[in-house]
C-alpha cells in the first residue's frame, strides 16, 4: 500500500492504492482518490466557526463597533424562523446592514431539523454576513441532536447585555415552556433600571390568535412579569406572520420569517 501525489504535504489531494500478489501473479488492485481538507471534520468547523459566532464573541464585535456609531443612535435587526430559506436570509441580512442596523437578532429556527449540516450551512450564513448576528433558539434548533450542536457553535442560549443605554434579555424557551427558574431570572433582569427590550422564540399563549402555537407553561406569569415591568418591546417569532399586539400594555412584536410560507 502506498499514497501519491503530494506525499510530504499533510493537506491536499492523495491516491490510495492497495495491491496484493501471489507467487508473481497479481491477485487484485485498487485506488481510491481522496483529499485531506483543513477542519474536515464537522466539530472541527463548528469549533472553528464558534470562534467568531458564539454570543460571547459576536457581543465583543458589536461592542467594540459601536462607539463609532453612537451618533446615529441605537439601531438593530429583528428576524426569525430563517430556517429553509438561505437566500432570502442572506438579503434580509445585507438589507439590514444597508439600512444601517449595527447588529441583527434572529429569535430562532435558525435550521429546519437541527442536523450537524445545516448548522455548517448558517455558520457560514452568518460567518459572512456583513454585521455582527446574534441569535437564540427555536424549537427546530433543538430538533433530533440540534442542541448539542447549537450550544457548541452559539454557547449561551440565555444571556443578557447593555448597549447604547437599553437592558437586552434574550430567554431561551425553545423547549416550548418557561420554567419557574427561568421567570425567576426574568423578573430578576427585568428590575434593572434601564429600558429594556426582551426576545424569545415562542410567543405566550396569552395572545388568543396564537395560542394554538404558543407555550403555555409558564405563559400566564410571563405575561404578568411583561405587564408588571413594562418593556419597550418584546420581540417573538415561531407563527410565521409579521405582527403587532399590545398586551396588558407591553408592545409585543411577532418577526416574519425570512422564507416563503
Amino acid at each position: 500500500m502506498c499514497i501519491r501525489d503530494s506525499p510530504q504535504a499533510p493537506l491536499g489531494r492523495y491516491q490510495l492504492a492497495v495491491a496484493a500478489k501471489s507467487k508473481g501473479e497479481t491477485l487484485f488492485a485498487a485506488t481510491r482518490d481522496f483529499e485531506i481538507r483543513k477542519n474536515s471534520s464537522p466539530w472541527q468547523q463548528i469549533d472553528a466557526y464558534s470562534r467568531r459566532l458564539s454570543v460571547d464573541a459576536v457581543l465583543e464585535r458589536i461592542r467594540e463597533n459601536y462607539p463609532a456609531a453612537a451618533e446615529t443612535g441605537l439601531s438593530f435587526a429583528v428576524l426569525g424562523d430563517s430556517r429553509n430559506g438561505a437566500q432570502i436570509f442572506r438579503q434580509l441580512l445585507n438589507q439590514a446592514a444597508a439600512d444601517g442596523a449595527q447588529f441583527a437578532i434572529v429569535i430562532g429556527d435558525l435550521v429546519a431539523n437541527g442536523r450537524q449540516a445545516e448548522y455548517l450551512e448558517v455558520a457560514e450564513i452568518l460567518d459572512q454576513a456583513p454585521l455582527p448576528v446574534l441569535v437564540a433558539p427555536g424549537n427546530h434548533d433543538y430538533r433530533n441532536q440540534g442542541k448539542l450542536y447549537y450550544d457548541r457553535l452559539f454557547g449561551r442560549a440565555s444571556y443578557t447585555f447593555e448597549l447604547g443605554g437599553y437592558h437586552f434579555i434574550v430567554v431561551d424557551n425553545a423547549t416550548g415552556r418557561m420554567t419557574e427558574a427561568q421567570l425567576t431570572r426574568l423578573e430578576r433582569e427585568l428590575q434593572n433600571p434601564l429600558p429594556k427590550f426582551v426576545f424569545a422564540h415562542y410567543p405566550p399563549s396569552t395572545i388568543p390568535e396564537y395560542a394554538w402555537h404558543s407555550f403555555s407553561q409558564g405563559a400566564a406569569r410571563f405575561a404578568a412579569l411583561m405587564e408588571q415591568y413594562r418593556p419597550e418591546r418584546v420581540f417573538l417569532s415561531h407563527i410565521h406572520a409579521l405582527d403587532r399586539k399590545t398586551q396588558n400594555l407591553s408592545l409585543i412584536h411577532i418577526s416574519e420569517p425570512t422564507r416563503p410560507y
